[in-house]
């Protein structure tokens, strides 16, 4: 200030401004290392563990980080002490290597507008311990993570140093649409090229015409030539015409340039190489009036871009992984045409790669229509001619001359996305396909409910479903109606239906049969039961007393006839479902025969119990009708044996028909006559034994009669009837036992019949009969022959005389 006052009013004012900003931020923290070099220096290294300091900050109106760069020992660390209000805050080197490595930052605690205001310093360019590649990747890093850019050279503003910023600011041009390739999203606020500010340190000179040191700087990044360089690559490249680039690279690059100049800060050159030592007091005038100028454009609305510590350090992490990252950061050449050719190739992978992932995204979604995905190529297209273009930013010659190349090479690519599509294609409507074959089998399923169910229901609601299967897939590949999959994919549909309509039929109907057999067998089961039911189950055995009777032909028509109704009623019912079937017939069919059969065993289980009922009381009959006929003494008249026999018959006829009189006669015909035969024979045996019983009591009567015919035998031989005579000689000897006339006809028909002696006699008496007879005709037959003999002896001669 004391010195200011010697120098004038003015100075006096800038001086102390500077004064009141040194004092306001002297109270600040210290700088620490955001990004280092790896021991080769070649790559960046975030520093984790200085990041706390940043990760903490908040700002709701935005966060200001104003960036250094340019060449070592050009006096940037000293400058941004000064912002700071500090000498010693960022390290400076009186020595020729740099001091300052990789990238720190210095943190202002006064807000600036409300805005928190981050300054930070890098390390310088040409390093003889860095390589151009390493410069690049920090300048990129730097620019990019910056609200505001500062690019500090010494003395002056030439050709060379244009280049080397337009090639440093192309290849972070280029770093940030790769990135914005990769993510193929509109280009983030961060990755944008802050204001430039240039700043030229040490300058002396005069600008002519009185123009501003942005004036001058505008100036020529508007006029410089550079044909030495983009001439000769182009015509490398065989291009025929060469034109130059028009307008500055950098002002199209950065939203606006300025440019600020800084006198010496002091004339002595021990001071100069330790200005950290070099009290203010002692600064030049001229340069603290040009510091207070560039203090105020800097900090007096600066911009922000974040909010919070927490983005800038993810915004750091990303530049850095970026940088590092293999094929992310152009390659640095040696000369301006490998650079061209370097980017071209760039261009050219970049833009092939944009499109590429442009159409795979059209796979990563919906399907598109043949028509969008067309459009979608096209568009895909005309983002990568535009990648292709920002590539060769100012490079119109070279664009011309290769996009043919990109549009042909576009144009192969396009061929394997287009079949690529129709497989994909094809795979859709594949798998829309077979999701509707399966929805259609599911709601059929459902539909139907649990088999079986009639075959009409399953058309019905197949018919429906079939429909609004064959809409589904209409309205979901609406998009792709007109393609050969479609096509075949719904021809394919329909038979997939109609298959799973076939296999749900078969399942039906193989269930409707299982349940016709069931209802078969429960109509047999049925009619089982019930004919079993009958009364004739009980029928008493032989030996057992039990009186209950078989059913007669009406109970057992009955019968059968209520079973016949329940039963089919419980078939009819259990298969109603199926009435409509084909089979359902057959089955009924088979019903009514296995009806059929079970009425024919029930007619025959009815017979034979009828038979052997009947059979049961023929015996109780018969043996009734003995113990009657036990009753009487024998021998008795022939009279009354035969009358107490006819009573004893009569009465078991009786009781016999009184028993069976709800039988028909068909019924119990064969019954009636095995019973009426077996009282024959008991009669038959009664009286029998009432003759015997009188041949017993006569048996003296017998023997004389058997004694005459012995003596009387031979007169017995010679009568006309023999066995008439026997009968005679017995009627004659029975007489004398008072026998009646019939009685004792029975007797002697009964002795002629069964006595053996009697028999033996009549037999020799037939046998001497037959004798007789024969020898007498033998002897008529000689004498008919001696006749016959004598009388033609006689003939012969009389013929001789």
């Amino acid at each position: 200030v004391r010195l200011a006052m010697h120098r004038g009013p003015l100075l006096a004012l800038a001086c102390a401004a500077v004064t009141w900003h040194l004092c306001v931020w002297a109270a600040s923290g210290q700088p620490f290392q955001l990004v280092a070099p790896d021991a080769e220096h070649r790559r960046l290294r975030v520093v984790d563990e200085n990041l706390h300091a940043l990760e903490e900050l908040s700002n709701p109106n935005g966060i200001a980080v104003i960036s250094i760069l340019g060449p070592y020992h050009s006096g940037k660390s000293f400058l941004m002490n000064l912002f700071m209000g500090h000498s010693d805050g960022f390290r400076i080197g009186p020595y020729v290597t740099p001091t300052t490595m990789g990238i720190w930052a210095w943190i202002s605690p006064v807000l600036v507008n409300g805005r928190t205001i981050i300054v930070v310093d890098t390390e310088g360019f040409f390093g003889s311990e860095a390589s151009e590649e390493y410069d690049a990747k920090l300048f990129s890093v730097a620019t990019l993570m910056s609200t505001q850019l500062l690019y500090n050279t010494v003395k002056t503003v030439d050709q060379a140093q244009i280049d080397y910023l337009e090639l440093l600011a192309r290849r972070t041009q280029l770093f940030a649409l790769k990135a914005k390739a990769q993510t193929d999203q509109p280009l983030p606020e961060f990755l944008e090229f802050p204001p430039l500010l240039w700043l030229v340190r040490d300058f002396i000179q005069e600008i002519e015409g009185g123009s501003s040191p942005t004036e001058w700087l505008r100036d020529l990044l508007l006029n410089r030539k550079r044909s030495s360089l983009y001439s000769e690559a182009a015509k490398n490249m065989n291009m025929t015409q060469v034109i130059e680039p028009q307008g500055g690279v950098l002002a199209d690059l950065f939203p606006y340039i300025t440019c600020h100049t800084l006198f010496f800060p002091n004339g002595e050159k021990e001071k100069i190489r330790r200005l950290d030592t070099v009290p203010s007091d002692q600064f030049t005038p001229d340069f603290i009036r040009e510091f207070a100028d560039l203090r105020s454009v800097l900090f007096s609305n600066p911009p922000t871009k974040v909010n919070s510590g927490g983005e800038l350090v993810s915004l750091l992490r990303v530049l850095v992984w970026a940088a590092n990252e293999n094929g992310m950061f152009p390659q640095v050449p040696s000369v301006w045409e490998g650079f061209i050719r370097s980017q071209l190739m760039d261009s050219m992978k970049e833009a092939r790669a944009l499109y590429k992932r442009s159409m795979e995204r059209e796979f990563a979604a919906n399907l598109p229509s043949p028509e969008n995905f067309a459009a979608a190529h096209n568009a895909a297209k005309l983002k990568a001619v535009e990648l292709f273009k920002n590539f060769l930013f100012n490079m119109d010659q070279i664009y011309n001359a290769k996009i043919s190349d990109l549009n042909s090479e576009i144009t192969d690519t396009y061929k394997g996305f287009e079949q690529r599509y129709r497989n994909v294609l094809q795979a859709v409507c594949s798998e829309e396909r077979r999701q509707l074959v399966a929805w259609y089998t599911d709601a059929l399923a459902a539909g139907t409910g649990p088999l079986p169910v009639a075959s009409a229901s399953i058309i019905s609601l197949h018919s429906a479903l079939s429909a609004e299967a064959a809409e589904r897939f209409e309205e979901r590949m609406a998009p792709y109606r007109e393609t050969a999959a479609y096509g075949a994919q719904r021809a394919e549909l329909l038979l997939g239906v109609e298959g799973a309509l076939g296999t749900r039929q078969n399942e039906n109907r193989k269930q409707t049969e299982l349940v016709l057999t069931e209802a078969l067998e429960r109509v047999a089961r049925c009619y089982e039961t019930a004919s079993h039911r009958l009364a004739w189950q009980g029928a008493g055995v032989e030996g057992d007393n039990s009186e209950m009777a078989p059913p007669d032909d009406a109970a057992v028509a009955e019968a059968h006839n209520s079973a016949v109704e329940t039963c089919f009623s419980a078939f009819r019912e259990s298969a109603s479902f199926a009435q409509n079937e084909p089979s359902y017939r057959v089955f009924e069919a088979n019903a009514l025969e296995a009806v059929a059969a079970g009425h024919r065993r029930l007619l025959e289980v009815s017979r034979h119990a009828v038979e052997e009922y009947c059979a049961r009381i023929s015996r109780r009959e018969v043996a009734d009708m003995k113990r009657t006929l036990n009753g009487i003494l024998l021998p008795v008249e022939d009279d009354f044996m035969r009358h107490a026999i006819n009573n004893a018959t009569t009465e078991a006829h009786k009781r016999y028909d009184a028993v069976l009189e709800h039988y028909s006669a068909d019924d119990i015909r064969e019954c009636r006559a095995a019973f009426n035969d077996a009282l024959r024979a008991q009669a038959t045996y009664y009286e029998d034994a009432n003759l015997r019983q009188v041949k017993e009591t006569s048996q003296k009567a017998v023997k004389q009669a058997k004694a005459r015919c012995e003596r009387e035998a031979v007169n017995l031989y010679f009568t006309s009837s023999l066995e008439a005579r026997v009968r005679e000689i017995f009627d004659e000897e029975l007489a004398r036992e008072r026998l009646s006339a019939a009685l004792r006809q029975r007797v002697i028909s009964f002795i002629v019949a069964t006595d053996p002696d009697v028999r033996e006699l009549i037999g020799r008496g037939y046998s001497f009969t037959g004798a007789i007879a024969t020898a007498v005709s033998t002897a008529l037959a000689v004498v008919a022959a001696v006749a016959c003999v004598c009388g033609g002896g006689k003939r012969r001669g009389a013929r001789s005389y």
